[in-house]
């Protein structure tokens, strides 16, 4: 079925939708028909921008290998495998919407769920905002930040039964104000394994409070298991192997284990609240402990 690709875009729009693409095809129909839905939803005055960013997946793409109409939808095909982290500034650089908000490829979201989100966006102050996100299996919620929390040894609060409530960070479906960002300075660094917690919290550091937005809703299909899998565990190395590879930085790749272990401690020290170095250097050996625990429990 040969299909049309959209026009890019070159007026000002209200949102940006992108979907980051990298191996996950199987799960990408029932992402775009969920995003198509929630379009449809939202009040007729709001300028929606499409965009889908893809790296290849085994010599071919994605898009290309699933049945469904993209024409609504600008598709970016990258000649090579950049990851997902460098994936997301090229979404920062090619988007046009007031509002930017990134959708995982395996996350299917509820239909109100965008328009509740740009009502809360433009009646209060925030930083990055998300939906809250229930396990379609179970029906349970879920929230990837409680997961990753687990990792480093800290105790979270439970979920708020609130219409929103604050958190680090939002992960997998997160909104933010695309020219806030600029004008902070604010991208995906792609060195650190929780780039996307680095991004949320540095707006958190330039004084504004990240939300989790209980009526809006999304489901992860993967559920937040993922976290411990040990493709997960191998993709975080290697996608700053990779970085370092392309930057043409041979001394930080040959000295990677201790490069990214200090690339840890500084997140550690300088955006988790921040805390102590001692705290810190505790918190890196348990996060790489249960990431290796959790990689060997789900062999």
């Amino acid at each position: 079925m040969k299909r049309k690709v959209q026009e890019s875009y070159t007026e000002e729009m209200d949102l940006t939708i992108a979907v980051i693409v990298y191996n996950r095809c199987d799960e990408l129909t029932g992402t775009i028909n969920a995003i198509e839905r929630a379009v449809k939803y939202l009040d007729p005055h709001y300028r929606v921008e499409l965009l889908l960013i893809e790296d290849p997946y085994r010599n071919k793409y994605c898009s290309d290998l699933i049945e469904i109409d993209l024409t609504k939808w600008i598709l970016i095909k990258n000649k090579k495998k950049i990851m997902p982290q460098i994936a997301r500034n090229l979404a920062l650089q090619s988007a046009h919407g007031k509002y930017l908000l990134f959708v995982d490829s395996d996350i299917e979201i509820d239909e109100k769920s965008i328009q509740i989100l740009l009502n809360f966006a433009e009646e209060n102050r925030f930083g990055v905002i998300g939906p809250q996100s229930y396990n379609p299996t179970t029906g349970e919620k879920s929230y990837s930040g409680m997961v990753r929390s687990k990792l480093i040894g800290l105790n979270v609060p439970k979920y708020s039964k609130e219409e929103f409530f604050e958190v680090d960070d939002v992960q997998n479906v997160f909104m933010f104000d695309r020219n806030l960002a600029t004008s902070l300075g604010i991208t995906f660094d792609p060195r650190f394994i929780h780039e996307i917690a680095l991004f949320d919290l540095k707006f958190k550091m330039a004084g504004y409070r990240n939300f989790i937005v209980n009526r809006a809703v999304s489901y992860d299909k993967h559920g937040n298991s993922s976290h411990f899998r040990s493709d997960t565990f191998s993709f975080a190395w290697y996608a700053r192997a990779h970085v370092w590879k392309i930057s043409r930085s041979l001394f930080p790749l040959l000295l990677s284990l201790i490069s990214i272990s200090m690339l840890d401690l500084y997140y550690f020290t300088h955006y988790y609240e921040p805390k102590s170095v001692s705290e810190s250097l505790r918190l890196l050996a348990t996060s790489y402990l249960n990431c290796l625990f959790g990689m060997i429990a789900n062999k």
